[in-house]
């Protein structure tokens, strides 16, 4: 690679067209040392070449708690790839991106294939030995028939490792066989707006959520054309920033832009999930605490079964019950024995939480106490709040 200038910029000349992602990072000086991508609305995808504490990070998080059912993915790069070594600021950074349901992707280049595919795996390993990512943007990737295998070895490496979303940027029209080398490719990047009839013509070869592009200089947002482009591309970024580095700052119109993708984003299905308990003789369990958790662990919702949870379709939740008194967790209606459930609802869905048979020391237990309100003698006989009989 040979010594870098501050900012680092490649680009590959073919007839009259110049592809790059910029490969451009702040080079900052070393500091003390985890979502599927599936979606029917167009995101966004952000170069975000800042460092974290940068406020581009946190207006970036802002837009997404403000707008949620826009997906957002960053693409970040400590320098020119993952770096030499592990740097907090990222790891903090990155964590608080994911938990505001952004999308992260490590930046690698490909030197449109002659990088060696060993050298391009170490800078995926570093990714993810030090930052919790949730997949890799391979830059500089060829255009032209014959390196598919590169890429797809590349994309299966990365898979392989536990990342669920690849980006290949050519940033041009790439041939038909290099579909599915990538879950997206980015197929224009350059200075001003491409022509709709253009992106259609690119992307004509498979559906749109193949396929992103990102447009620099461009000094006003046209609304008109991010409403056309959402027909061709499933991921998009428009900004006003220009050469020599269009990604160090967010575009002064980033509010606007992710508003239109909202605006244009179909309204979200409301869906409901109803989650109850049962006994072995499948009688109702009530009072049990249920709580919603969101992919990121935060807590939506609490209460106690039967419980009823209103969601969006299509959106990952985990569902978790309580043991409580001489009631223990055994199974889920499904036979999962996870007393946490993750699930992605299309529709209203009913969850069973089944109980096993009370604890005979546990129920003697608490009728010594006498701490509980039961009134039972012994084993054998019956108590208000109970269906069956305490057991021996």
């Amino acid at each position: 690679m040979g010594a870098r200038s501050k900012w680092t910029k490649r680009v590959l000349l073919i007839g009259s067209a110049a592809f790059l992602f910029l490969s451009i990072s702040i080079h900052f000086p070393t500091g003390t040392h985890s979502s599927s991508a599936s979606t029917n609305n167009t995101g966004l995808i952000v170069p975000l070449y800042t460092y974290p504490t940068d406020s581009s990070w946190y207006t970036l998080i802002n837009l997404k708690e403000t707008y949620p059912s826009v997906p957002i993915i960053a693409v970040i790069n400590p320098d020119n790839g993952p770096g030499g070594s592990k740097d907090v600021n990222f790891v903090n950074g990155i964590n608080a991106l994911e938990a505001a349901g952004i999308i992260v992707l490590g930046y690698v280049h490909t030197s449109y294939g002659s990088r060696s595919q060993s050298v391009v795996k170490n800078d995926i390993d570093s990714y993810h030995k030090w930052y919790s990512i949730n997949g890799i943007m391979f830059d500089e990737m060829a255009n032209w028939a014959g390196e598919e295998g590169y890429y797809s070895s590349l994309n299966n490496y990365a898979k392989s490792l536990g990342y669920t979303l690849t980006v290949g940027n050519p940033g041009t029209s790439v041939p038909a066989s290099y579909i599915g080398t990538m879950d997206v490719l980015n197929i224009y990047e350059t200075g001003g707006l491409p022509r709709l009839s253009d992106l259609k013509s690119w992307t004509s070869a498979a559906d749109a959520s193949n396929f992103s592009m990102i447009a620099y200089g461009v000094n006003s947002l046209d609304d008109s054309f991010v409403s056309g482009a959402t027909n061709y591309v499933a991921w998009i970024y428009i900004t006003d920033a220009g050469m020599p580095n269009p990604y160090d700052v967010l575009p002064s119109y980033v509010t606007k832009l992710v508003a239109d993708l909202a605006a244009d984003s179909p309204p979200p299905q409301s869906i409901t999930l109803a989650i109850g308990a049962v006994d072995p003789a499948g009688n109702h369990i009530n009072g049990l605490l249920t709580t919603v958790y969101s992919q990121s662990g935060a807590i939506l919702a609490e209460g106690h079964t039967p419980f009823a949870y209103l969601g969006v379709a299509g959106t990952e939740y985990v569902v978790s019950v309580s043991n409580s008194g001489i009631y223990t967790f055994s199974h889920w209606s499904d036979g999962n024995t996870a007393s946490s459930l993750t699930i992605t609802p299309t529709q209203n869905m009913t969850l069973t939480a089944y109980y096993g048979i009370p604890d005979p020391q546990i129920v003697r237990m608490l009728e010594i106490e006498n701490q509980t309100g039961y009134f039972s003698l012994g084993c054998g006989s019956y108590d208000f709040r109970l269906p069956f009989p305490i057991p021996c």
